[in-house]
C-alpha cells in the first residue's frame, strides 16, 4: 500500500521508510547550526517539523490537507502549522531553514518551479534550502508522483533560481547521505543557498559541515 504522508505511529508504513524521512531531517538539523525561523513546506503529519523545533528552530509547517494540519497541531502542540497550497505561498517572511523533503515530485513539473523560485525569495542570505526525492518514482504504481527529477534536472532546475547548490545522494537499506556514488543511490538531497557554500564531510560521524565562501 503507498500513502502519500509518512505518519510514525503508522504500523503498515515499514520501518525502513520512516528511517529514511527521519534521517532527512536529523540531517537538516545537523548541517545548519544557525538556529532561526524555519519553514517546513509539505510537512505532512508534523513529526519533521517537531524534531526541528525541538533542535531549537521557530517552525511553521505548512501542507495542503487541512485535516493532516488539524491533526499535526493536536499532537505537535508547539509548532506554527498552516493549511495552505504550497503553490499559492508568496514571500512574507525570510527562513534561515526550508525543507522540501519528499514532495516536489507530488507536484506537476512547472508547480515545482514556482515553488523553487517562491523558496529562493523567502530564504535570508545565508539561509538553506534543502530538498528531497526518489531516484526512481516508481511512477507505475504511486499515483501521487506528478513528476520526476533525475540529477540534471534538479540541479539545474534549483540553480536557476539559487546561487549555488550541491547534490548528495541517500541509500535505501541505511538511510545514510553522502557525498559518494551520488547518481546510483535511491534519494537525492539537494541543499541550496543565495551564496556560494560548500560542504566538508565528517566521514566518521557521516554528517555535513557547512562551509560558507
Amino acid at each position: 500500500m503507498i500513502f502519500e504522508r509518512v505518519h510514525l505511529n503508522n504500523k503498515d508504513i515499514s520501518d525502513k521508510t520512516k528511517k529514511h524521512h527521519i534521517a532527512r531531517y536529523e540531517f537538516a538539523i545537523y548541517v545548519k547550526h544557525v538556529h532561526g525561523k524555519c519553514l517546513d513546506l509539505a510537512c505532512g503529519s508534523g513529526y519533521g517539523s517537531e524534531m526541528l523545533r525541538k533542535a531549537g528552530y521557530n517552525v511553521t509547517g505548512i501542507d495542503i490537507d487541512s485535516t493532516t494540519i488539524k491533526n499535526a497541531k493536536l499532537e505537535y502542540q508547539k509548532v506554527d502549522f498552516i493549511s495552505k497550497d504550497i503553490r499559492t505561498l508568496r514571500p512574507t517572511f525570510k527562513y534561515d531553514l526550508i525543507t522540501f523533503f519528499e514532495a516536489i515530485e507530488h507536484l506537476k513539473f512547472q508547480e515545482s518551479l514556482t515553488v523553487l523560485e517562491n523558496a529562493s525569495k523567502m530564504l535570508k542570505d545565508d539561509g538553506l534550502f534543502i530538498v528531497s526525492t526518489p531516484r526512481d518514482i516508481n511512477d507505475n504504481y504511486n499515483t501521487f508522483h506528478k513528476s520526476e527529477w533525475g540529477y540534471t534536472e534538479i540541479k539545474n532546475s534549483i540553480g536557476s533560481y539559487f546561487n549555488t547548490v550541491v547534490i548528495l545522494g541517500q541509500d535505501w537499506d541505511t538511510a545514510e547521505i553522502s557525498q559518494h556514488n551520488i547518481r546510483q543511490n535511491d534519494f537525492y538531497i539537494a541543499l541550496a543557498m543565495n551564496r556560494p557554500f560548500a560542504l566538508k564531510e565528517n566521514i566518521l560521524k557521516q554528517q555535513f559541515e557547512l562551509l560558507l565562501q
